[in-house]
């Protein structure tokens, strides 16, 4: 039986919810992307920061901070985004 924080280290709800977890989908649309490692690494990062969009508990249940958190996790996936067209725009010059 795995410990709370093996679930946490492992499989944190955030990226386990739902009907499929969020590594496993990962893994089959990154093998099918074109991408240098680094590309990869900023498409992985973007695409996870989307998938917990709304996820992750809030430290106060207020909506307040839960639209804090949420907007948190889509400027970061934005900035992987960012990072991957500065890199795909970097390949084609």
């Amino acid at each position: 039986m795995e410990d709370k924080k093996d679930v946490m280290v492992e499989h944190p709800s955030h990226y386990a919810g739902g009907k499929y977890e969020c590594i496993k989908v990962m893994e089959d649309l990154l093998s099918r992307k074109p991408f240098t490692p680094f590309q990869g690494a900023n498409w992985f990062c973007a695409f996870k920061y989307m998938w917990r969009v709304g996820e992750k508990a809030s430290d106060s249940p207020d909506t307040k901070s839960m639209n804090v958190k949420m907007i948190q996790d889509l400027e970061k996936s934005q900035f992987y985004i960012n990072e991957l067209i500065r890199s795909l725009k970097e390949k084609k010059e």
